[in-house]
């Protein structure tokens, strides 16, 4: 192939190419492209044929492609980009196949990092739909392809139902077209899918100090245990609601890496472990570190009440609100409308606390609210958190205490308990007593 004009016409400029083919492949064939006019011209004497683009418009502009002539593979010279309009040659004069289709996503479901027994699905997703039927295939460090079995779309699941270590490892993946004219993309980046609970759990510091002021700056320092004889380790640093790991760093020799926190805002708070794993074709991983809260100082914020199981349960369940927060308080209150006194207070150091009813009744309907302060700082109403209602259901003829009543069911047992041994003890002195008698 070879251009008879310039290899990057302006628009509006005629480009004269001439693809070198045989006659007898040719012949006969119609020139569909509906872009371009019908400008086909017979030389007699060469083994080819003429085309020329009268006026090139943006959709002549496009991919550079291969030729295929009789089956084979033909290269055009790189000096001589040969233009293509979506996947077709001119007309119908051959398809042309795509040149690296791009790349997929690969990620994983609940997360990349996860205890033994999780179930995870691998999501490989082409980035560009396509109405073609697409192969995947999930590639594994150290093992084979598995071609998922069905046709899809633009996206597959691979499922790994509970988990073990042995599925741990470097996974990626890519896909094909099912067509005649087969393309094939690039293989995905590498997901490193991490089973913890093989190794001892390492330990998380933040230096220095986990309460930092706004707009401050916080490392957090994961240590292992002892000096490791694993070679290469991988550290990864993990949030509380946050799926995938805030960041990796690899080390060699050092026991311990660091990730830092650049100018913390309120949503840096939380609560933040890390793990360690080898940097092998079947990596095993530590458990997690401890917890370590790191909350801002000078922003009072309000906190988030939620409750679990639901908002809405039964006479008799056990219901727990959990008051969250990103201030560095030390003390939670929760409050309920109508009521003077807080229902509950918990002193904690960390970010929060559960309020456990452990047997709901009608008495605990109604508007509830949490507060995250120091203790001896005032509260106001700004910092309350939003109001959550908790509603109870149940039959009134429900044999289930209301709260004044559960409260004295323990007591007049234990009066009765007392009572039935006195009585009992008194018999046993009565009849000691008459055996032992004179008259007995």
């Amino acid at each position: 192939f070879f251009n008879l004009g310039s290899a990057h016409a302006r628009i509006g400029k005629a480009l004269t190419t001439k693809l070198l083919s045989s006659l007898s492949d040719v012949l006969g064939r119609k020139t569909a492209w509906p872009t371009l006019s019908k400008a086909v011209r017979e030389r007699k004497g060469t083994p080819g044929f003429v085309v020329l683009f009268p006026a090139v418009s943006p959709p002549t502009s496009g991919k550079v492609c291969q030729g295929r002539r009789g089956g084979e593979q033909k290269n055009a010279p790189s000096s001589s980009p040969l233009p293509c309009h979506g996947s077709r040659w001119l007309g119908e004069l051959d398809h042309c196949p795509r040149l690296g289709l791009p790349k997929p996503d690969i990620f994983a479901e609940p997360s990349s990092v996860v205890a033994p027994g999780t179930n995870v699905t691998l999501r490989c997703s082409a980035l560009q739909s396509t109405s073609q039927e697409l192969l995947f295939t999930l590639l594994k460090a150290g093992s084979p392809g598995y071609p998922h079995p069905d046709k899809t779309g633009s996206e597959a699941r691979f499922s790994l139902p509970s988990v073990k270590v042995r599925d741990a490892g470097s996974y990626s993946c890519f896909y094909s077209e099912r067509r005649h004219a087969k393309g094939k993309s690039e293989t995905s980046e590498t997901l490193d899918l991490v089973v913890t609970g093989s190794l001892p759990r390492p330990s998380l510091q933040a230096l220095p100090s986990a309460k930092v002021s706004l707009n401050g700056r916080v490392t957090l320092r994961c240590v292992l245990p002892v000096k490791p004889s694993l070679g290469s380790v991988m550290f990864m640093w993990l949030k509380a609601g946050t799926p995938e790991p805030l960041g990796r760093a690899l080390q060699q020799s050092q026991r311990w890496a660091d990730f830092t926190l650049q100018s913390v805002t309120v949503q840096d708070a939380g609560s933040f472990r890390c793990v360690y794993y080898e940097k092998t074709v079947q990596p095993r991983a530590s458990e997690p570190s401890e917890p370590l809260h790191v909350c801002v100082t000078d922003s009072l914020t309000r906190p988030s009440l939620t409750v679990e199981p639901s908002s809405s349960v039964s006479l008799g369940e056990k219901v727990t609100l959990w008051c969250q927060s990103a201030s560095c308080g030390t003390r939670f209150t929760l409050n309920k409308d109508g009521e003077d006194k807080p229902v509950q207070t918990i002193d904690s150091p960390q970010d929060k606390a559960g309020f456990l009813i452990p047997r709901v009744t009608r008495n605990h309907t109604g508007t509830y609210y949490c507060l995250h302060h120091t203790g001896e700082d005032i509260p106001t109403p700004a910092l309350y958190s939003d109001p959550l209602e908790l509603s109870v259901s149940g039959e009134r003829g429900e044999p289930v205490p209301e709260a004044g009543e559960a409260d004295a069911y323990p007591v007049n047992n234990l009066i009765r308990i007392c009572l039935a041994a006195l009585v009992l003890a008194v018999i046993g002195m009565v009849l000691s007593y008459d055996c032992h008698s004179p008259r007995s």
